[in-house]
């Protein structure tokens, strides 16, 4: 419910800026091609189910069991750029529709349709053209469609039950496919308005990589916008959002802080000027955003660089340590900074004063082992309070080391050890870009813990009549 209730907060809010269009996309023919945009829309699938003995449409056939739609789309040129995606399909009391699907602005066609069920088992397609079954359907496949930047297209595929029938009645060369996973993660993006004197939604450019794989590239048009990416499970995801005028911001994201923005997107403001701007818990090093607990290159401050002598280095909560030393070398003297500094040959005859003790077996010394009872070499730690991912339990996992524990933390991924919620509503103030529930957000509201959604100043100070002492 929450859900439902802060994204139509959004929808409202989107609204108030900017109408959108909705359309109903038909079959056309012999479309007309169009130049590659780098802006974007969305479109969804409505898949109409056949009745193959009448031969009529019926949006109501049975087909409780379908979960999913596998689709290939081509561009204008012949380019394959959806090749068997998988998207959800939702259930409205008979009826289905599909997650929104981004594209860029351009002319495509809909290759491949299929409706799978939880086992991923075909359950429905859409006749190619000239195959057997192409007579049953008004439209078959290919199907031209246009894609309009911040429109909301839909796609009306005929499907065919395949009881009885194999891939070749369809026109397929089978029903057998490798689905590839999609993740949608949600963005919007904020500029300062300096003719209405407020922040609003404003287009940007936006970049998203997967450690050094690029995973989105493309213009984000002025409105909460649904970005689908290849779903790789996990991984530590790089945004990037720029536009002219305005300073690069610059975020590092974990795959479940993508997840989670189906409940709240990803707000980024964007300041005027030149330069970056980084994340909450970024710091800027030489125009590079980084984290200083655990960047190799600047290891507790920018530009100090752990690499010790003879050592396999790692950066832990700001702390340059030994993971290991190389082959032939040992840390006699348990200092760090020297690194592993006597070879065999030379500490032989030697006592030295440390006894390394590796419990997990893992190549990290127990006393810098953020989990010392589990092998783990990459010392992960997302949340940064010290205990291991591997280790981290849900009892005691706190992602924004606030000392509040996620289960019970009304703002997880923001600090607030407070937990001071103004309006009830089960999110805390400091992650609630709405804390008075008026339906204006925060950086524009002027009685930002006082609703009213009329904004009245009478005396023009800044300061809305419902929290102004003397309006």
């Amino acid at each position: 419910m929450k859900k439902l209730f802060y994204f139509a907060t959004y929808l409202l809010l989107l609204s108030a800026c900017k109408t959108s269009k909705v359309d109903i996309v038909q079959p056309t023919t012999n479309p007309i091609s169009t130049n590659a945009n780098t802006t974007t829309g969305e479109v969804q699938f409505q898949p109409k189910f056949i009745d193959f003995a009448n031969s009529t449409s019926n949006a109501r056939l049975e087909a409780t069991d379908v979960t999913k739609i596998i689709v290939t789309i081509e561009d204008d040129k012949g380019n394959i750029v959806k090749n068997k995606i998988s998207i959800n399909l939702l259930n409205f009391n008979g009826s289905y529709i599909s997650q929104p699907l981004v594209l860029k602005d351009g002319v495509y066609k809909l290759k491949e349709f299929l409706v799978v069920d939880a086992q991923n088992a075909v359950q429905y397609a859409t006749p190619l053209a000239n195959s057997a079954l192409s007579s049953i359907v008004n439209t078959p496949l290919p199907m031209a469609f246009t894609v309009t930047s911040q429109k909301l297209s839909s796609i009306l595929p005929e499907v065919v039950s395949t009881l009885s029938k194999n891939a070749g009645n369809f026109g397929y060369l089978t029903f057998k496919f490798n689905i590839v996973e999609t993740l949608d993660f949600y963005l919007a993006v904020f500029g300062f308005n300096e003719a209405n004197v407020a922040y609003e939604l404003i287009e940007s450019n936006v970049t998203l990589k997967n450690g050094t794989t690029e995973m989105f590239k493309g213009v984000v048009p002025a409105n909460i916008q649904a970005i689908s990416i290849k779903d790789e499970k996990s991984g530590s995801y790089a945004l990037e959002v720029s536009k002219i005028g305005f300073k690069t911001y610059n975020g590092l994201y974990s795959y479940s802080d993508l997840q989670a923005t189906t409940d709240y997107p990803i707000n980024v403001i964007l300041e005027q000027g030149n330069g970056i701007t980084c994340a909450i818990g970024l710091i800027n090093c030489g125009n590079t955003c980084v984290n200083i607990l655990t960047n190799p290159n600047n290891c507790g401050s920018c530009g100090f660089v752990c690499a010790l002598p003879n050592a396999i280095s790692s950066c832990n909560n700001g702390n340059c340590n030994i993971l290991s030393c190389l082959t032939g070398y040992i840390d006699c003297n348990g200092i760090v900074f020297d690194g592993c500094e006597l070879s065999v040959a030379d500490a032989a005859g030697i006592t030295c004063i440390i006894n390394i003790i590796d419990t997990d077996g893992d190549n990290v010394e127990d006393n810098s082992d953020n989990c010392p009872l589990i092998a783990n070499t990459d010392q992960s730690d997302i949340d940064a309070d010290g205990i291991g991912d591997v280790c981290e339990t849900v009892s005691n996992k706190d992602s924004d080391g606030d000392s509040v524990e996620d289960n019970s933390d009304n703002c997880p991924y923001t600090a607030n050890t407070d937990q001071s919620d103004f309006d009830g509503d089960g999110l805390g103030d400091v992650c609630d870009n709405d804390t008075d529930d008026d339906l204006i957000l925060n950086i524009s509201d002027n009685c930002p813990y006082s609703p009213n959604k009329d904004q009245l100043d009478t005396d023009n100070d800044g300061i809305g009549n419902a929290c102004d002492t003397t309006p």
